[in-house]
């Protein structure tokens, strides 16, 4: 049975990588993982032929994102909703709310509540224009660390202007 490898660059690279290589067996399918990414960068793949050389004619692209979940350490909450998610941890020292979302198109505010109402801390409007104090962690993540002035947070709310003019909020509770 034929063995195929894949191959990969980044888009508008002149020059392949070669990648795993892939031992289709008797069932004429397999599967394998191109590891050594960064995140955000588009990569464009091909198959080839191990034994003949001879390339697929259909290169596919991907750009890879770290889950949400992996940029945060000492995570203590998290919700999700249409896609969209939100999670409460530390990044970088400080303890705040890392959003991620479906669709890089989206706008959103970002709110805790302190036992007070809801008051906004954070945002992205159109254009990626991040409030101050914030970080994007590639394309759809970004981080909100909590002003250094407040305490006893209970909750974090989102609400995302989707495509068409609808929101979606969601909530991430804090025990």
């Amino acid at each position: 049975m034929p063995s195929y490898r894949i191959q990969y660059r980044a888009q508008g690279s002149s020059s392949w990588s070669d990648g795993p290589l892939v031992d289709t067996g008797a069932t004429r399918s397999g599967t394998a993982a191109v590891t050594g990414l960064t995140n955000g960068t588009t990569y464009e793949f091909q198959v080839v032929r191990a034994t003949s050389g001879a390339v697929s004619t259909n290169t596919r692209s991907a750009t890879p994102a770290a889950t949400y979940e992996s940029n945060l350490s000492n995570v203590e909450a998290s919700a999700a909703s249409s896609g969209d998610g939100a999670q409460v941890g530390t990044y970088g020292g400080s303890r705040g709310v890392l959003v991620s979302l479906s669709n890089n198109g989206n706008t959103f505010t970002v709110s805790y509540d302190n036992g007070s109402g809801w008051v906004e801390f954070g945002s992205k409007t159109s254009g990626n224009k991040l409030s101050a104090g914030a970080s994007s962690l590639g394309s759809r993540s970004f981080f909100f660390p909590f002003p250094s002035d407040v305490s006893g947070i209970t909750a974090v709310r989102v609400v995302v202007a989707q495509n068409g003019g609808n929101t979606n909020a969601f909530s991430v509770s804090l025990v």
